[in-house]
């Protein structure tokens, strides 16, 4: 590892694999203001890396060490079952480049220790989202395949660096939609304690998940905090299976508010922030 990194905005990042762990990491760097020249993603598959560099501006590059030769962080997003392959191949570049090295290895034999019907299962990871101080992110790694029935997943937090590792949705929850409420906050919704999809609030790195809204934020919804943290908007599917109420809730006073639902005529038409 590289211990004179140059500074946050000069680094050269390779993605070595165009897949939708990279897409998404790509796209958040981009959006908050990342110089898209620094960088290079490489991939098999060439449409993938032209679509990519058409989107975004971002380099590509023909082959997997010509990326890691110019890099000072890379970012190993392809599947785990080939991970070691991959990185076996690159070993000697990046002995000699001695770039700083994230894998998503960490979250794959977590996940197999705990569900060995997991090795061999396509999985990937997704939902990329910082928290209120950039100082850490939250994202899904989700697996399917038919042992598992299916898609699964669990959700994990880290430090913008990688380390500090940790799941906070288990694995098998149904976790789904979520945001940060604050740096260290987070609501989602999942079937936690029972079969049914519930709104959970609870830090980052603590066991004190707790349902809010019983009764009035019922199921799934996506989810999203007002700035100040008192609001949270969701969308559940209050009354079927297709159609979705617009409600929010205020987790500080416990008010709710219907603010339009289909075929309703009684929704709320005042302000209430």
């Amino acid at each position: 590892m590289n211990d004179k990194l140059p500074d946050n905005s000069t680094r050269t990042i390779a993605f070595i694999g165009g897949g939708n762990m990279a897409l998404s990491l790509i796209a958040g760097l981009v959006a908050d203001g990342y110089d898209e020249k620094k960088i290079i993603v490489s991939d098999k598959n060439r449409d993938q890396l032209a679509s990519l560099s058409a989107r975004f501006g971002i380099q590509s590059a023909a082959d997997n060490t010509q990326a890691v030769r110019s890099a000072d962080v890379v970012v190993f997003a392809v599947k785990p079952q080939v991970l070691e392959t991959v990185a076996r191949e690159l070993s000697e570049a990046i002995r000699k480049r001695r770039p700083l090295v994230v894998s998503i290895a960490a979250v794959y034999e977590i996940l197999v220790a705990q569900h060995p019907e997991i090795d061999g299962a396509h999985m990937w990871f997704n939902h990329t989202v910082f928290s209120r101080d950039d100082r850490r992110f939250l994202f899904l790694a989700r697996a399917r395949s038919k042992a598992l029935g299916g898609r699964r997943s669990a959700m994990f937090t880290a430090n913008v660096d990688g380390t500090d590792l940790r799941e906070v949705v288990p694995w098998g929850q149904k976790v789904s939609h979520f945001d940060w409420r604050s740096p260290t906050e987070i609501v989602a919704t999942c079937r936690f304690e029972g079969d049914q999809t519930k709104h959970i609030l609870f830090t980052d790195g603590r066991q004190d998940h707790r349902h809010i809204a019983p009764g009035f934020l019922v199921g799934d919804g996506h989810c999203t905090f007002a700035a100040s943290g008192d609001w949270l908007a969701s969308d559940p599917r209050a009354r079927d299976l297709v159609a979705r109420d617009l409600r929010i809730y205020n987790v500080r006073t416990e008010a709710g508010h219907v603010l339009g639902a289909p075929g309703a005529d009684d929704c709320l038409n005042q302000d209430v922030l």
